[in-house]
């Protein structure tokens, strides 16, 4: 009990209330605030419960000496003066209800860890689902879901509602995350799920993982998204690539998505769904960049993919993936004319990972004609693995017709890398470092970059010219 006093002495509260009494000011009833956002229950002010006392229950008695404190000086400051006090017996204690007592640090109540709605207003229904290319200020991911099936607990063979990022305790996670737990929870091995999500943002790389493990996982589910925006972040490409190869049927969302998001998902009250400008406009641009995304060649990078991925540090993290801008001179099967060029990406499919140097020999082996000549150059973010040199070397070996030229970033240093590049240059390749010609090349021909020249990074050439000494000992 003296803890308790000098815990509540220390919070601003001005005398003490006995063990069947609880202090409320005099003043009116405090207007109602939302709690802020992340909040346990327990920690929220008395402010914020006050409007709810009609919710109280009668509590089981309590011991003789029990007693109850109530406190909030930190959102209520409370004066010696004015103060009315309420007797309760003690054997009629009031507490809350046990969806507002309060929880252990860091776990959230029920109903905020399966945060399901059942629809948004229409402010926020506009501002996060705007189509634009690049939105700023929208820092939360909604999710607007359909399941067709049967769950458990559910009276019908459909529902839908919609997922926010989920903030409880120390742990912070994206919509698509919160519904897989509410989904697992309810599926049956035995029953067939088609699931659809329209969402303001595509998964990142993370989710995008987790949601195809979870597919991989349950063949039994479908699982189509229509993504409002683009969400460009650190592997972002691999990331769709990988639900793609689980089977995810991925698109961008055009008017009539956002009418039906609108009249199923939104409190419109009756009101009908008015676009904002451009908004299929941007569609279209939005559905090009995701074509450009699954399809393996791409056509060009966007500036910031660039920009990371070919950065020539001589260490650097977070670059898992590697990229690679292709030429062909030569006439291809299926091709217009003599030249060729796009990019490749590392690819998940299956079980199986291939490298970007491998994606591109599977792809041009099957275009390719014994009885032409080709010159072939690869500008790449990072120099081939050992593994993928030697596959690259015995390819060169079988088709003499092909000349390879490799412009690398940065040199990737894995077990027996130098044995691989050294097999590479045995098999006619010719290696090289990237310099600040080939970047600005590679920025004007392989990138969207809307006009904007290519700004070289602090010590560009210098970084070339120490990775240039290391490739040159390398390989003599």
């Amino acid at each position: 009990m003296a803890a308790r006093q000098s815990r509540a002495d220390s919070r601003g509260l001005s005398g003490c209330c006995s063990s069947s009494t609880l202090m409320l000011p005099l003043s009116e009833s405090p207007p109602r605030r939302e709690a802020p956002r992340g909040t346990d229950v327990g920690d929220t002010p008395l402010d914020h419960l006050s409007h709810q006392w009609r919710g109280l229950q009668p509590a089981p008695p309590l011991r003789s000496g029990a007693s109850v404190l109530l406190s909030s000086a930190r959102a209520w400051p409370i004066p010696l003066s004015g103060i009315i006090t309420f007797s309760f017996p003690l054997q009629q204690c009031w507490v809350l209800p046990h969806r507002l007592r309060a929880l252990p640090r860091g776990r959230a109540p029920e109903r905020q860890r399966r945060n399901t709605m059942a629809k948004l207003d229409p402010e926020t229904f506009s501002f996060h689902f705007c189509n634009l290319e690049f939105a700023n200020g929208r820092n939360c991911s909604y999710l607007c879901y359909q399941v067709e099936g049967r769950l458990s607990g559910s009276p019908g063979l459909s529902e839908q509602g919609v997922f926010v990022n989920e903030v409880c305790g120390d742990t912070r996670r994206h919509a698509e995350l919160c519904f897989l737990d509410w989904f697992h929870e309810r599926l049956s091995p035995d029953e067939y799920y088609h699931v659809t999500w329209f969402i303001s943002w595509s998964p990142c790389s993370y989710c995008a993982r987790e949601v195809a493990d979870f597919l991989k996982q349950h063949r039994n589910v479908k699982l189509s998204i229509f993504a409002a925006r683009l969400y460009y972040y650190r592997d972002h490409v691999q990331g769709l690539r990988s639900l793609c190869s689980r089977g995810a049927q991925l698109a961008i969302m055009f008017f009539w998505d956002f009418r039906y998001c609108w009249d199923n998902f939104v409190h419109n009250s009756g009101r009908p769904f008015i676009p904002w400008k451009k908004i299929n406009v941007n569609s279209d641009l939005l559905a090009t960049k995701l074509e450009d995304i699954l399809k393996n060649p791409m056509e060009k990078l966007d500036a910031e993919t660039f920009s990371l991925h070919f950065l020539n540090m001589e260490f650097v993290y977070g670059r898992n993936c590697s990229y690679l801008c292709y030429q062909v001179e030569g006439r291809l099967s299926g091709s217009p004319g003599l030249f060729e060029q796009g990019v490749f990406v590392n690819e998940v499919c299956g079980d199986t990972g291939s490298h970007a140097e491998l994606c591109f020999l599977d792809w041009f082996h099957e275009r390719l004609s014994p009885d032409e000549y080709y010159h072939v150059t690869w500008f790449i973010s990072w120099s081939p693995c050992s593994y993928c040199a030697r596959e690259v070397a015995e390819f060169l070996k079988w088709h003499r017709n092909i000349k390879l030229s490799i412009l690398a970033a940065r040199l990737y240093y894995c077990r027996d890398h130098e044995q691989g590049l050294r097999s590479l240059c045995n098999s006619g390749a010719q290696l090289a470092i990237m310099f600040y010609r080939d970047f600005r090349y590679c920025w004007d021909n392989f990138v969207y970059h809307h006009g904007r020249h290519f700004i070289p990074w602090e010590n560009i050439n210098v970084n070339s010219r120490l990775l240039a000494t290391k490739l040159e000992d390398i390989l003599k």
